[in-house]
């Protein structure tokens, strides 16, 4: 195990104080968040995933590793996992289990202590991506070089299913709370759902994306999106998904081509930012575009073309000012 500067202060600071910028023009809002970096000595960190326990794996492609960061000391330590490959996706079970996509061919099921049990899953992949896992233990990949996603059933792990069509370099997959299949359609410049329980149809949610690499759904089924080529982590509001919420990273030290991202179950979201080369996490729970107000107005709308300068003050417990929120993502706002 080693050790990290601790990013314990800076989190707790973050969450103190958060200003958020809401409906500039008729682009999606941009957000200021509360960001901060947990570990910046990667090479080429290209996937990041969290645990039910809430620690958190980032996917190094270039040094062929892998790490843990754990949730029990605030991120300040974490496990190397040394692999043979260079892993290009990363998922992890509530069983102690990392399933982890290699570029080439693969996807690996790693087990034991200290992850050094290989279990080769399925077959017939061509550079896989972003992988994902049910409750059941069945694995969801992004089948990049083959243009397809693929369900890997468990237990056995040897029957592959094709999941709906019309991909196109798929890179990222993530699952909502009914079992729908989120997809980041690379080459296309899109955002897919695929519909459980028949995965057949697809449909195209949000937009506005330039290479979307990464996805992951939070408990409320918001879906965060890394939106490479245009530097930012993006929330697509559930149900309808046509708010979409742009964060940026922290002012002089934004994102550069994220490509992963990963959501707890507390709302943190977590970015392998790629070419800073840095694991960093936007402190949440993530605010939609849409916050109470103890001011008078039930709520501040986003209203393309108007900008909003609002500042959120919360207190240890994520408690803001004015009157208690019934929802951990609708906060009283304190006017400035």
């Amino acid at each position: 195990m080693a050790t990290i500067q601790s990013s314990r202060m800076k989190r707790a600071l973050a969450r103190a104080l958060a200003t958020i910028l809401l409906g500039v023009a008729a682009a999606a809002p941009q957000v200021k968040a509360a960001t901060v970096t947990i570990a910046s000595y990667f090479s080429f960190p290209n996937a990041v995933a969290v645990d039910p326990g809430g620690n958190v794996f980032v996917a190094d492609y270039s040094n062929h590793d892998a790490y843990e960061f754990l949730v029990a000391d605030g991120f300040t330590s974490y496990n190397p996992i040394q692999l043979t490959f260079a892993p290009d996706g990363i998922a992890a079970d509530g069983s102690g289990n990392l399933f982890v996509a290699n570029y080439v061919t693969y996807v690996y099921k790693l087990s034991g202590s200290s992850y050094t049990t290989y279990q080769i899953l399925g077959s017939g992949f061509n550079q896989p991506g972003g992988v994902a896992i049910d409750s059941a233990g069945n694995v969801y990949v992004a089948d990049y070089g083959n243009n397809a996603v693929k369900e890997i059933l468990a237990p056995a792990y040897t029957t592959v299913k094709t999941l709906g069509s019309g991909f196109n370099q798929p890179a990222g997959v993530a699952l909502d709370s009914g079992g729908n299949v989120i997809v980041a359609d690379r080459s296309n410049n899109a955002v897919k759902k695929i519909w459980a329980p028949d995965y057949t149809t697809v449909t195209t949610i949000g937009s506005g994306f330039s290479s979307p690499w990464g996805v992951a759904v939070d408990a409320r089924d918001n879906v965060f999106v890394a939106d490479t080529f245009n530097g930012a982590i993006k929330e697509l509001v559930a149900p309808a998904y046509t708010e979409i919420v742009a964060f940026y990273g922290a002012p002089g030290a934004g994102f550069n081509q994220p490509r992963g991202v990963a959501v707890d179950a507390a709302g943190n979201v977590f970015v392998a930012d790629t070419y800073t080369h840095s694991l960093k996490e936007i402190v949440g729970p993530v605010l939609p575009p849409r916050i109470a107000t103890a001011f008078g107005a039930a709520s501040i709308p986003v209203i393309s073309g108007t900008t909003r300068l609002v500042t959120v003050r919360s207190n240890a417990n994520d408690e803001c000012s004015g009157a208690p929120p019934s929802d951990p993502y609708v906060r009283a706002a304190q006017s400035t």
